[in-house]
């Protein structure tokens, strides 16, 4: 060994190593081999013990192992970090053609080794996980880099076993098989997932993000600038591409799940397939010849451009919620293939290569659509939905081309019974009769108030809170119940087995689904002198229960001289109504008839549980200047966090999910659930300590009411004081997680 000693600290020379043991601290060492390279290093090792502010030159190796740490400190050109075996490298700086090593050696069971917050400069390079040497010792991985800063010209590899969690780069950070990325962010910087996993990565100002080969990104943000492509053999899952970000699908890539925001564009090219696509107001996807798109919708002011060749599978072209409002446009040229289309109020199918002429013919028959112009030029797709060919009209485009525009508000004919037949609801005014069905027995009824109102979907929002109708088909509850296609809002009540239940705990689907091609239309509902049970299209449902207000209905005007014309007419409407029935949302029953229609439609009923331990709420902190704080380990229910000094509270965050949505819609629970948190501790120079704040506090910000235990839902972000701590010094923070929802799994192709 050779070891002489500076003012500014330990030399170590020769390819020789010096330990630094636990409860030992060095520092300004020099290290650097005279021999030079990596073939006989000279290693500062912080073996249990601390290094800090150390220089690593030619074939200098600065180390970290067995709970070791090194602090700060910079590479030169040959010299190296690393990490191994449960050690932690602490802000090193590495400049150009230094490296960073972070692993465990082959056959190390403990937790990984870690580099926190390094500073990688042009030239420089981290190897992580997996795949690497340092003094003849062969390193497999369990590696983590964490908040790290990639310069331009610099890399990153990622190994199996290796994890990065946030860092930012404009380096290249190549994601091979077996290792895991979260959180990056490229500004310039280029991601390449080679077979590992990416999450949650950002991309934007010249960024670029290819996903290879055995490669899967998920929620791959595109900002301004920012490009991401999905290769062959690659897969994005869940993709955002935001103003002036774009995303391509190369041949042989696959995206699930994509939204494409205004000012943002996708290019499907041919062989690729995306499944899932949201196209916003202002956003564009382009679809080339042999590309597949499946399950889209276009919102209200987005558009989709299909080219000759292309295959789209169910489409949603979405309507405009004012007159003059924009609607969802489909340009698409002859000899694309489509599939199961529907189209909201004014929505356009603008058809390239078919010239406008006046006088041209819409026909709709065996659900396809048919456009015939007087010369024998035609254009035909298949439609989905209760369309008539009187609903559209043609146009000429601005280039010539013919335009197909559905212009046909969905308009009220549910058929109630009267005494004197079947009325469509539109028609019945304040003082008809109409029958009820009260304790068995068939009797009549006074309308006391009729309203009705224009609804507008916000198809951003869940199907349930969108403004959806809920279709109810030709005999889902039985032979002719109803006996035509049943259309009502997703809170109106059916009577079955002599309960009241909302539509919305019986959609399957199937014989009862959310219609999504109505997306402006007009309700009408109707009050009784009490709440009564009538017929709707032969299916027992309910009369308007409360005034109408909730649901936003204006009153229609009374017939002069009717029998409610009254002076105590005002006072029936503001009475407390009593239920014809019981109204009933409990899982017990509500479950049980799902199962039974669900069945008779001839398709599965949903059944999940309480999430359980194994999935993962991807619970963390974060701090208020934006820190990330992941759990460093997990004791039975209990998830320890250590915290830096100086926080006063913290926002506790993970994944949400509605019940009603992940377990399915007989649950009647539509909160945004993220963990049930039950005690809370807090462990530093004070002792330990027992935080109460999300217990007591009834206005706590992101927690929903108290539970039983007690304890307490977030809501996936929910703001944690944390108590008169010590503020000077670092502490350790336990949360007691009592459960996680069931959350939606994620598909792949």
């Amino acid at each position: 060994m050779s070891i002489s000693r500076s003012a500014k600290g330990a030399v170590i020379t020769s390819g020789s190593t010096r330990y630094v043991s636990s409860g030992q601290t060095a520092s300004n060492d020099v290290v650097y081999g005279l021999n030079g390279g990596t073939d006989h290093p000279a290693v500062d090792l912080a073996s249990g013990g601390v290094i800090s502010a150390a220089t690593a030159l030619s074939g200098g190796v600065i180390a970290a192992a067995a709970n070791g740490t090194t602090y700060g400190g910079t590479a030169y050109e040959s010299g190296s970090f690393a990490a191994l075996n449960q050690g932690v490298v602490v802000s090193a700086t590495i400049t150009s053609q230094a490296g960073l090593a972070v692993g465990n050696l082959s056959g190390y069971q403990g937790d990984p080794a870690r580099a926190i917050a390094p500073h990688v400069m042009n030239g420089g390079q981290a190897i992580v996980g997996g795949g690497f040497t340092v003094k003849g010792q062969s390193f497999s991985g369990s590696g983590v880099v964490s908040g790290g800063t990639f310069d331009v010209g610099s890399t990153e590899q990622l190994a199996s076993g290796g994890t990065d969690s946030g860092s930012i780069f404009g380096g290249t950070q190549i994601v091979s098989s077996g290792a895991l990325a979260l959180r990056s962010i490229f500004s310039a910087g280029v991601q390449l997932v080679q077979g590992g996993l990416a999450s949650s990565s950002v991309v934007s100002s010249g960024g670029v993000i290819r996903v290879g080969q055995g490669g899967t990104a998920v929620t791959v943000s595109v900002g301004p600038g920012g490009i991401a492509v999905a290769l062959a053999g690659g897969v994005i899952l869940n993709q955002i591409v935001m103003a002036a970000g774009a995303a391509i699908v190369s041949s042989g890539g696959v995206v699930s799940g994509a939204t494409i925001s205004s000012g943002g564009s996708e290019m499907v090219q041919s062989s690729g397939v995306v499944s899932g696509a949201t196209i916003l107001s202002g956003g564009t996807q382009v679809v080339q010849g042999g590309a597949t798109v499946q399950n889209a919708a276009i919102s209200a002011g987005g558009s989709m451009v299909v080219a000759s060749g292309a295959t789209i599978l169910t489409l949603a072209i979405g309507g405009a919620s004012t007159s003059t409002g924009p609607a969802g446009t489909l340009v698409v040229t002859p000899g694309a293939v489509l599939s199961n289309v529907t189209v909201g109020w004014r929505g356009r199918i603008d058809i390239e290569g078919l010239s406008y002429k006046p006088g041209g013919k819409i026909t709709i028959s065996g659900g396809t659509l048919t456009v015939t112009h007087t010369d024998g030029t035609s254009w035909f797709t298949p439609l989905t939905g209760s369309y008539k060919a009187g609903d559209f009209h043609l146009e000429a485009d601005s280039d010539g081309s013919t335009e197909l525009v559905y212009d046909k508000c969905f308009l009220a004919g549910t058929l109630i019974r009267t005494p004197s037949g079947e009325r469509p609801v539109e028609t019945l005014r304040e003082g008809d009769l109409v029958c009820v069905l009260t304790e068995g027995r068939r009797e009549t009824r006074r309308i006391t108030w009729v309203g009705s109102t224009e609804i507008a979907v916000n198809a951003s929002r869940p199907d349930d809170e969108a403004g959806y109708p809920v279709r109810l088909r030709a005999d889902a509850f039985g032979p002719s119940v109803p006996d035509r296609d049943l259309f009502i809002t997703p809170e109106h009540c059916i009577c079955v087995d002599g309960l009241l239940v909302p539509a919305r705990m019986l959609v399957n689907g199937e014989s009862i689904a959310y219609d999504r091609s109505r997306t402006r239309f007009t309700i009408h509902h109707f009050r009784t002198e009490e709440h009564a049970i009538i017929w709707s299209n032969n299916l027992t449902t309910e009369t308007l229960f409360d005034d109408g207000h909730s649901m936003g209905l204006l009153p229609v005007s009374p017939v002069p001289d009717c029998p409610t014309d009254r002076e105590d007419r005002a006072a029936i409407l503001q009475e407390t109504p009593k239920r014809a029935a019981p109204l009933c949302v409990e899982r017990n029953v509500v479950e049980a008839l799902h199962r039974r229609l669900a069945a008779r439609a001839g398709c599965l009923s949903l059944r999940s549980t309480r999430g359980t331990a194994d999935q993962d709420p991807d619970l963390h902190l974060v701090a208020g200047d934006g820190q990330v704080i992941r759990p460093a380990r997990r004791v039975n229910d209990m998830m320890i966090f250590h915290l830096p000094p100086d926080l006063d509270e913290v926002r506790l965050r993970s994944r949400a999910s509605r019940p009603a949505i992940a377990e399915g819609p007989f649950v009647d629970d539509r909160r945004d659930l993220g963990v049930l948190v039950g005690d809370v501790h807090i462990w530093d120079s004070n002792g330990m300590t027992r935080l109460d704040a999300h217990l007591c506090d009834e206005m706590l910000e992101g927690w929903y009411g108290l539970e039983e235990a007690p304890a307490r839902w977030t809501g996936g972000n929910a703001r944690l004081p944390l108590g008169a701590r010590s503020f000077s010094a670092p502490g350790v923070l336990g949360i007691t997680i009592k459960g996680i929802p069931h959350y939606e799994p994620v598909s792949m192709l």
